[in-house]
């Protein structure tokens, strides 16, 4: 009998193969996620039991959408592209099941034996823990469920690679903003890498935002997290609200719960933060507590269509506050041109805003 482990495993299989599928019809794998891809498989026969379902879907999915009306095959086709996790499989009838699954079952070990027999002999490096790649493109966001229980929210324009170990679980996020969900294994700890700096947790909750090759935001929600980074030096477990530190040799800082680091800056410092704000995007929202008006806009470049350039460098400094939904262009439009001084003019590919009278 499966317990609920098995089935958060089964789960984040299911949902591996479904993001190998769309990208393989999206045709857009290049040569380095092909090998990645081809090692997955190689990872675990399950593997290619899961992405023959998922490839059987895709195949029958267009067949199954022919009895819909236009209407309703339209309004599939415009949506957002959504993973679905599928977690069980339809029974067939005793006598069509007779009648069929030798023939079935025998294809399928077939189709799985030629696989496994093509990967074998394509020259490839065993890799029992191959990396895994997921990405997020403009505009969208998307939750990660990895295979020991830990979550992953990955923002807008983010992404990240994932490599587990024996002996540890290793993900670097290559640009963009994620938030972790740590499950508890001593065993095996939890390191994220991000630029110059390394984030360590066992039982915790964070969030790492890479806004630049260098600037990397560390924000704690939950637990504890030790942060090392070459730009940050002191007495290790440091924790002291506001203490700056010497830039002459690496150090591992301690952050709490409600505190945030900004590592890759000389001097880099822990302050206090509001959590809630500082997560509000995994909620689809912004919110800004006396931040400057550049900062806004270029967090909501993040999801709009058309990017917002603050062109006036001394309007883009004006202290700005509010709670907005990220996807509302409309409300954000509005607030702009309410702005004392502000004149907004909105474009077929950008929006820009200057001082009135210029």
């Amino acid at each position: 009998m499966s317990g609920p482990n098995d089935e958060r495993v089964r789960e984040a299989l299911i949902e591996q193969a479904c993001e190998w599928q769309a990208r393989y019809l999206s045709g857009e794998m290049g040569a380095t996620e092909k090998v990645a891809f081809m090692q997955w498989l190689r990872d675990n026969p399950q593997h290619v039991q899961e992405y023959l379902r998922t490839a059987q879907v895709a195949r029958l999915l267009p067949s199954a959408l022919e009895g819909l009306s236009n209407t309703r095959r339209g309004t599939l086709t415009e949506a957002p592209p959504i993973v679905v996790t599928l977690t069980g499989r339809r029974q067939r009838p005793k006598s069509e099941r007779s009648a069929i699954r030798p023939a079935a079952a025998s294809r399928l070990a077939a189709v799985g034996l030629v696989l496994m027999l093509t990967l074998a002999g394509g020259g490839l490096v065993w890799n029992r823990w191959a990396a895994q790649t997921y990405a997020v493109p403009h505009g969208y966001q998307r939750t990660v469920h990895l295979t020991d229980g830990s979550v992953i929210h990955l923002n807008s324009e983010s992404s990240i690679r994932v490599h587990y170990s024996d002996h540890e679980r290793r993900v670097e996020l290559v640009r963009g903003q994620a938030m972790f969900d740590v499950a508890h294994d001593p065993s095996r700890p939890f390191m994220v890498a991000a630029g110059s700096a390394e984030v360590v947790a066992v039982g915790t909750q964070f969030e790492v935002y890479r806004r630049d090759t260098q600037a990397v935001m560390v924000t704690v929600i939950e637990g504890r997290v030790d942060v090392m980074t070459a730009a940050a030096s002191g007495a290790a477990d440091e924790s002291r609200t506001g203490e700056r530190m010497d830039s002459r040799k690496p150090a591992r800082v301690r952050l709490s719960e409600g505190q945030q680091m900004l590592a890759g800056n000389a001097r880099p410092e822990i302050v206090p933060v509001d959590v809630d704000a500082a997560t509000a995007w995994t909620r689809r929202q912004i919110v800004f507590s006396q931040r400057p008006l550049s900062d806004l806009a270029a967090e909501f470049n993040r999801y709009l269509s058309v990017p917002v350039f603050v062109d006036d460098p001394e309007l883009g400094g004006t202290r700005v506050s509010g709670n907005f939904s990220a996807y509302d262009e409309e409300a954000f439009l509005a607030f702009l041109r309410d702005l004392n001084g502000a004149r907004v003019e909105v474009g077929d590919r950008a929006v820009h805003v200057m001082r009135r009278g210029r």
